[in-house]
């Protein structure tokens, strides 16, 4: 074969092959062959094109696709934030090891694409997102809101400062711009979607249902018969889930709290005055400035055109607002093209000194009295600043703020003492791993030996989740070495060993062999009394009526039972509710097993459906609402898995 591509390396066979290679590399690039090779992307989303919206998935229609690929740098970036996010909401629950698991990266990466399609979906639908949107959206966000609950335009400078990597206010716009076209589209459905009054009324009515109902029971006869090793033996391998030891810890751990240890000296008042002197700063308060710019935007690459355009542009500004009469904030609104603080007429509130760009900063604490400065030049643009008002440092003496100083030394000191005692546990610690009674004995400390504790309890020690996820991390239940301190509070330490570690496994079966004989004996009882609960259903179904085919059963009848009643067996809760409200004579007759395997049969008597009276329009127009949005986010989940189904998803587990 080799040979043969040799020989036909030339002439017309070769030119034949070399063009139908040429076409899809002319037309579609080369890039389009080395999908995955050496991208960095963690998805790739490939949809067909707008033109041809049922376009098929087959090569070569597949290379008129439009695509779209999910970054590592979008990836992480979304991982970074819904980490901190669950880590505020969970605190001290919060698990890293779960959060940093193949399954959540990828749930989190499934929602990604989900949202990147419906962008698309809505990028091919004409829909776009206005400035005005992009500047609402930045306003509301909480990092960027003053302590008088407004929008603090020095927040939204120096925020963007702190992000990794800094950003300029077009940029961080931009990525508001691609977060809100992501979500356009299916907030658009969710937020159109309703329910009709008609509709409402039959869910109320549904949800508030209540039955009457008989159950019946089918008593079972207890079995006695002997059970066969081999039944024995089938039972066991075929419930080998239900029969397992779940995995456990023993711990030996000491608790280091400052309240216990030997006190620290108490602090002297020259302590008190060095640290006053120190801090100087922080009680003689610092000089703000309230201020207003409008800016001129100018990008780093800006060439010579677009800078003189730019220049030309704040100097007219500058004229316009040192005329008399000018009205600065107005000004702002029309003309300024910082999307933070245009709306509030260019205000940036109180700022401090160094807390802005440095041209910024030094024009507007060398101006000695409210006014307009000239045009200034930083790495956003060009400004015109207007210094509205001085605030004066505000100033407090050592009497002031002397009980204040030695409480927060006090504290210190026992945070140090706390400290300094972990540090020397953790000191001979390092020197021998397994051994923590030594050092913590040589300090004082009791040690505390507990177990078995349950991976499933949250009880004890196991109350505070650290101490849980160390007691169960694998290097320390490896190793049986003393992990990291743990914060139990601002004011105690734990420090614990693993001394003991077994794993959930299946219960050997001399251990169950008891518990198996009573459940096999049990499951005969059940079986021969279904097919007595089959043997009554089967009269019912022939004619005979119910009191008649159940004479002398036990029977229990049960008024107003509504959904998810408190109380009952699921199942039998189930049961009732299964049966068709308009269900008569023998189709009103269910048979059923209650949880524990036993059969029974439930009659529906009566349905009364729920009373919609009892809502008022106030309550009723808040649960169109919610109903509404219910729907609206299950018909936005309709609509993805419809779109997902016409598009190529191509995922780069490598790349996660």
């Amino acid at each position: 074969m080799l040979q043969f591509l040799r020989d036909k390396s030339t002439g017309w066979f070769a030119t034949v092959i070399l063009g139908l290679l040429i076409v899809p590399f002319a037309i579609f690039g080369i890039d389009q062959y080395n999908v995955g090779g050496g991208s960095t992307a963690v998805a790739r989303i490939d949809t067909p094109p707008s033109y041809w919206p049922g376009a098929p998935k087959f090569w070569p229609v597949s290379m008129l696709y439009d695509h779209a690929e999910i970054s590592q740098d979008e990836f992480r970036s979304r991982l970074e934030r819904e980490r901190q996010a669950q880590r505020e909401a969970e605190g001290e629950a919060f698990d890293a090891i779960a959060f940093d698991s193949a399954e959540n990266k990828r749930e989190i990466l499934e929602r990604m694409i989900d949202e990147k399609i419906g962008a698309l979906s809505a990028t091919a639908a004409g829909m776009g997102i206005s400035d005005g949107q992009v500047q609402k959206e930045i306003m509301t966000i909480p990092a960027f809101i003053g302590a008088d609950g407004k929008f603090d335009s020095n927040a939204y400078i120096m925020g963007l400062r702190t992000l990794s990597p800094p950003q300029t206010p077009r940029q961080f716009e931009q990525v508001i711009r691609d977060n809100l076209q992501e979500r356009l589209l299916t907030e658009q459905l969710a937020t159109s979607s309703f329910v009709t009054p008609k509709e409402l009324d039959n869910l109320l009515k549904l949800s508030g249902e209540t039955r009457d109902a008989a159950l019946i029971a089918v008593p079972t006869v207890a079995d006695t018969a002997a059970v066969t090793d081999a039944e024995i033996k089938t039972w066991y391998d075929t419930h080998k889930g239900q029969l397992q030891a779940p995995e456990s810890v023993n711990l030996e751990y000491v608790i280091i709290d400052a309240a216990k240890l030997p006190p620290p000296a108490p602090v002297t008042e020259a302590q008190i005055r060095a640290q006053y002197d120190k801090d100087i700063a922080k009680y003689t308060g610092t000089e703000t400035r309230e201020a207003s710019h409008i800016l001129v935007n100018l990008p780093a690459n800006a060439g010579k055109d677009q800078q003189d355009e730019a220049k030309r542009k704040i100097d007219a500004i500058y004229a316009e607002v040192t005329a008399a009469g000018a009205d600065f904030a107005a000004v702002a609104k029309a003309k300024s093209e910082d999307t933070g603080s245009k709306a509030q007429g260019g205000s940036l509130g109180a700022v401090g000194k160094g807390t802005m760009p440095a041209a910024f900063d030094t024009a507007l604490f060398s101006m000695t009295a409210a006014g307009i400065s000239k045009p200034v030049k930083t790495d956003f643009g060009w400004h015109v600043i207007q210094l509205r008002k001085i605030n004066a440092s505000n100033a407090r003496s050592f009497e002031q703020v002397k009980a204040e100083i030695a409480a927060e030394l006090n504290k210190a000191n026992a945070a140090r003492n706390l400290n300094t005692v972990t540090g020397k546990v953790l000191d001979a610690v390092y020197s021998n791993p397994q051994d923590l009674k030594t050092p913590a004995t040589a300090n004082g400390l009791t040690v505390v030996t507990a177990g078995p504790l349950l991976r499933s309890s949250n009880e004890g020690v196991f109350a505070t989740p650290a101490v849980k996820r160390e007691a169960f991390k694998e290097s320390l239940i490896k190793d049986k070495a003393v992990g990291d301190p743990i914060d139990l509070s601002p004011t105690q330490k734990m420090l614990l060993r693993v001394t003991a570690h077994q794993p959930a496994a299946t219960l050997p079966l001399a251990k169950v062999r008891d518990e198996i004989i009573a459940q096999v004996r049990l499951e005969r009882a059940n079986k021969v009394a279904m097919t007595k609960a089959n043997a009554i259903m089967a009269k019912i179904k022939a004619g005979s009526p119910v009191a008649g085919a159940t004479a002398g059963l036990p029977m229990r009848v049960l008024n107003g039972v509504p959904r998810q009643a408190q109380g009952l067996d699921s199942k039998m809760s189930e049961a009732i509710f299964a049966i068709p409200a308009s269900a008569k004579g023998a189709a009103a007759v269910k048979v059923f097993t209650l949880t524990n395997g036993q059969p029974m049969l439930v009659e529906l008597r009566k349905v009364t459906p729920g009373d919609t009276s009892q809502y008022t329009p106030a309550m009723r127009n808040q649960l169109l609402q919610q109903f509404g949005m219910a729907r609206g986010i299950e018909e936005v989940r309709s609509f993805i898995r419809a779109k997902r189904s016409h598009v190529k998803v191509t995922v780069f587990d490598r790349n996660l």
